[in-house]
């Protein structure tokens, strides 16, 4: 059972993911929020929560997960872990139902005990899980444990799972806890960044269309298609798509998606437009070398910046060039 089942996961996984995006998250949006959270915040040990004592459907968590920036063989292994404990207790369950022979062996003490195991699954599961999640190391805002003189940092801290946001804690634990006492400096995520490895890649930082909806926040939309970059064409990478939100009527960058070859290199311009309060003008008015990827930043603020043309002087200039000319 457990072979097929976890290729069967994978496939939906993947197909949400490049497939039925939209549709998923129309569908699912609800459950979206607690799903992406839990991820960002426990990585694979929250997939392997879900499986043993699942909060949603086997197949709700498998398209949602497709969703989130989880690697795909992180999501392949994590479940084939945690599905064959679950597994291997209802297959008993059903082998000890299966040789039943007589009334009689309904009362029998391996049905029985087949029976308890199956009640108690969950519980134990769950028990299993706090324990676990109980070794974790908790920290306050400067990466500070319940000992002050120990600062923690990375996977082992969270909230989020990524090795270069274990870099950027790494600085606040390391100046924390040699000036401390002179100066501490709270651990600051307001910008963080993600990328998932795929052909093509798939990198984002900010908000996403789906996040801003659930969260009620007001957005315009701007999109590049890297079918246009001249760069890309000479690769023969023309596919993908660079899409920025943006602050209605300004150019202050709520977050961007970058979906192409080189993904997670690109999004650093905006990583840094964020992080450094820059807009789309800013990078619209920087020189970019032609021809490389790095141009679709660039041209995705030019899609920015034509959508909010000033309409009415451009009308009066026409008209003064028309008068120039006789």
């Amino acid at each position: 059972m457990l072979p097929g089942k976890v290729p069967a996961a994978a496939l939906a996984f993947l197909a949400s993911r490049f497939l039925f995006r939209d549709l998923i998250q129309r569908r699912f949006g609800n459950k979206m929020g607690a799903i992406d959270a839990g991820e960002k915040k426990e990585g694979g040990f929250y997939l392997f929560t879900l499986r043993l004592v699942p909060a949603f459907p086997f197949f709700v968590i498998n398209l949602l997960m497709g969703l989130t920036s989880m690697k795909t063989r992180t999501f392949y292994w994590v479940s084939q872990a945690g599905m064959l404990a679950g597994t291997v207790v209802y297959v008993n369950a059903g082998t000890q139902i299966a040789q039943i022979s007589s009334p009689g062996g309904i009362l029998s003490a391996k049905l029985i005990g087949s029976f308890v195991l199956l009640g108690i699954f969950p519980l134990l599961a769950k028990r299993i899980v706090d324990m676990v999640k109980a070794r974790t190391v908790e920290t306050n805002e400067y990466l500070q444990t319940l000992y002050p003189n120990i600062y923690a940092c990375g996977d082992v801290a969270g909230p989020y799972q990524f090795t270069h946001t274990a870099a950027h804690q790494a600085w606040y634990a390391s100046v924390n806890a040699l000036f401390g006492d002179l100066k501490k400096f709270k651990a600051d995520y307001s910008v963080i960044p993600w990328a998932t490895f795929t052909d093509p890649e798939v990198a984002r930082v900010g908000l996403n269309e789906t996040e801003a909806r659930e969260k009620g926040i007001a957005y315009e939309l701007s999109v590049f298609d890297l079918k246009e970059l001249d760069r890309a064409i000479a690769d023969e990478e023309a596919h993908g798509l660079v899409k920025v939100l943006t602050v209605p009527g300004a150019d202050k960058i709520l977050g961007c998606t970058i979906v192409g070859e080189h993904a997670g290199d690109l999004i650093a311009e905006y990583v840094a437009a964020m992080r450094h309060g820059l807009g789309l003008n800013k990078i619209l008015g920087t020189i970019h070398v032609y021809p490389t990827l790095a141009e679709a930043n660039k041209y995705a603020a030019g899609v920015w910046k034509r959508d909010h043309a000033p309409q009415k002087l451009l009308a009066w200039v026409e008209k003064f060039h028309a008068w120039r000319r006789g």
